[in-house]
C-alpha cells in the first residue's frame, strides 16, 4: 500500500497544480475578453487586474493574479469597478 502512494501521490499532485493553472489561465482570459467587449462598447479604456480591496470606493489595481480578479473602468474622474 505504501509503494503504491508513493507513487500515485506525486501524480494526484500534479494533477491538482495542473488543473489549478488551468482554471486561472481561463479566468484571465474571460477578464481579458470581457474588458476588450466592453472598452469597445463604452470606448473607454477597461482593464483587467487584480483587486487588493473589492469594497474599496475607488478600486486599484494591486497585489497578483492569483488574487480578486475585476476589470476597472479607467476615466478621468477615478476608476469603477464593473465586474469582479
Amino acid at each position: 500500500m505504501a509503494l503504491l502512494l508513493s507513487i500515485g501521490l506525486p501524480a494526484f499532485r500534479d494533477q491538482l497544480a495542473d488543473g489549478r493553472a488551468r482554471a486561472a489561465a481561463e479566468q484571465l482570459y474571460a477578464a481579458a475578453q470581457f474588458a476588450r467587449g466592453t472598452a469597445q462598447r463604452l470606448r473607454r479604456p477597461v482593464v483587467p487586474c487584480p483587486i487588493n480591496d473589492p469594497e474599496a470606493t475607488v478600486p486599484e489595481c494591486d497585489g497578483d493574479f492569483g488574487d480578486v480578479l475585476g476589470a476597472v473602468l479607467m476615466h478621468s474622474e477615478g476608476a469603477k469597478l464593473l465586474k469582479i
